[in-house]
């Protein structure tokens, strides 16, 4: 038996424990960073209080639409870091886009002008008092009504301003501009397009596993992780684009624009046209050119300018009155080098495109004035 005795009846030695200092020192790394990140997130959170910082893809701002399948949530107020600065989002009592601390100071003799759009025509990436329908009715003092709802069709947007009237009735409504982005209208204006669903959280549902979503969630939450990796995600959004080909090259080819694309985008028009002659309202169509229509390069003018063509033509045989921003964007993006569009591929006007597009729409309405009242 061994009673810690050798043969000869001296001591053994004591066996030493067994020493892992990998594992400890690993252990107080994980510590600090978790104290660390922690006590960032803590500051960021002490100091950051009224901002709900989200990124694009996870705006909870939408709410189901009878009429027009989504529309906005009213009384939002939301802020996110957006393609490199800090975006504000507010909606008035019924749901509508509104600047921030919005006070209604337009001289109220004068009607309304009526914006209807997708996410350009919402200001995407740049705050409402910014985008052009509010740059507008600030020159022109008037009230804005903003009824532009990202990832509406056209379709969409014309059920979105008959449901207004509906509501408002067109009594102090002048002029009503729907907007037209030729970059993917005329594919969201397609019947086999699938309906976007809003999830119980009020964001368009993308498809994703939930996995990824709950990891999605998970980053936006952290103010900490939503301050380093949507920061990364924007210098890389932007670098890469200034490096890629069209991200829709079919947009520019011939064959896109088959009878059965061309008549549904017809029809959608019809349906504008139709409603402001039914309420006795002038209309107008805001055409705005694909990113890629100004800073890529192609191989003629042809291919550059058929999206705009085959969209103005369509109006001129409605007899639709339009504004084509197309020319007036090529000319600027020579004249100066700050870009009319935020350089990522899906970015949206940036502010200076809004200042531009609303200084056509401006001249577009003086033109409708008597000489003595321009």
């Amino acid at each position: 038996m061994n009673n810690g005795k050798s043969s000869d009846g001296s001591s053994l030695p004591h066996s030493a424990p067994v020493q892992r200092p990998g594992l400890a020192h690993a252990a107080l790394i994980f510590l600090g960073l978790a104290i660390g990140l922690g006590s960032a997130e803590l500051l960021l959170r002490l100091f950051d209080s009224e901002d709900n910082v989200r990124t694009t893809a996870s705006l909870d701002i939408y709410a189901p639409s009878e009429c027009c399948g989504l529309a906005l949530k009213p009384n939002l107020s939301r802020a996110t870091f957006w393609n490199g600065k800090k975006v504000y989002i507010e909606t008035d009592s019924e749901g509508r886009r509104v600047p921030r601390h919005y006070v209604f100071d337009a001289d109220p003799t004068k009607p309304q002008i009526v914006f209807c759009g997708d996410s350009y025509t919402f200001g995407n990436e740049e705050n409402a008092a910014d985008t052009f329908p509010y740059l507008v009715g600030f020159e022109s003092e008037r009230r804005t009504v903003n009824l532009g709802v990202g990832s509406y069709s056209t379709f969409q947007e014309v059920s979105s301003f008959e449901h207004y009237l509906r509501l408002q009735g067109g009594d102090s409504i002048d002029l009503v501009f729907l907007c037209f982005f030729v970059g993917n209208d005329f594919t969201d204006n397609l019947p086999g397009r699938e309906p976007l669903e809003i999830d119980g959280q009020g964001r368009i549902r993308l498809g994703r596993s939930m996995a990824s979503d709950w990891l999605r969630q998970f980053v936006y939450d952290s103010r900490l992780l939503s301050t380093v990796v949507l920061r990364l995600r924007t210098v890389y959004l932007n670098f890469s684009y200034r490096f890629s080909t069209s991200s829709r090259p079919s947009l520019y080819e011939e064959a896109f624009y088959s009878a059965d694309v061309v008549d549904h985008t017809r029809r959608a028009l019809q349906r504008f046209r139709d409603l402001c002659a039914e309420n006795d309202l002038e209309g107008a169509v805001l055409v705005i050119p694909d990113k890629d229509q100004i800073y890529k390069k192609f191989a003629n003018d042809q291919d550059r300018h058929r999206p705009s063509r085959v969209l103005t033509q369509l109006l001129e045989e409605l007899e639709v009155p339009h504004v084509d921003a197309l020319p007036q964007f090529l000319s600027s993006s020579k004249a100066e080098d700050e870009p009319l569009y935020n350089m990522t591929q899906a970015g949206h006007l940036s502010d200076r495109g809004h200042r531009t597009a609303a200084q056509m729409l401006l001249e577009f309405e003086r033109g409708r004035l008597p000489e003595s009242e321009r």
